[in-house]
């Protein structure tokens, strides 16, 4: 069996989206490890933040870590955090679609606690769609430093490999 990795090689970075974030900020920077640089929302909206990343091939998801280091009063971490795969969706969809799994982050998963996926759930993915609803403080921005998607790739089956069964 093989061991689960940090999946950022394998996200489509280029592709990825966030709606309702500031527009000084920009979603691939939670993917890179930069301290300086963060994914926040747009505080003329709201605290909601919706993300959308595929990957470049199919995967299978474990775990996920948030880091969100706040420095001012007026920006917060995610809590409430809806799932979806292998789907596209804008903020409409998020009332009417049901999630694959429900997160509701503390303080201290905030601070790189891995969490724990419903594996069964997640497996053979090809797009991954965050819903940040509610922010730690229910502040105006909710802010992100860093997203870890740790799991596998899924081996693919080469059909020239395969050998006809005689009989």
């Amino acid at each position: 069996m093989s061991t689960d990795i940090d999946l950022k090689d394998y996200i489509k970075i280029s592709d990825a989206e966030c709606l309702n974030k500031n527009p000084k900020t920009f979603v691939t920077s939670i993917f890179t490890g930069s301290e300086e640089e963060t994914l926040e929302s747009n505080s003329e909206v709201d605290e909601q933040l919706l993300l959308t990343i595929p990957f470049k091939g199919n995967v299978d998801l474990r775990r996920l870590r948030f880091i969100a280091e706040t420095k001012e009063d007026s920006k917060s971490g995610p809590k409430s955090i809806k799932l979806w795969i292998n789907t596209s969706l804008d903020f409409s969809d998020t009332e009417d679609t049901k999630p694959v799994q429900t997160l509701t982050l503390t303080e201290k998963q905030l601070t790189g606690e891995t969490i724990d996926l419903k594996f069964s759930k997640f497996r053979n993915v090809t797009s991954l769609v965050l819903f940040v609803e509610t922010n730690q403080d229910d502040s105006h921005i909710t802010t992100i430093s860093q997203l870890t998607i740790i799991g596998k790739p899924r081996s693919k089956v080469n059909m020239k490999d395969l050998k006809k069964v005689e009989g």
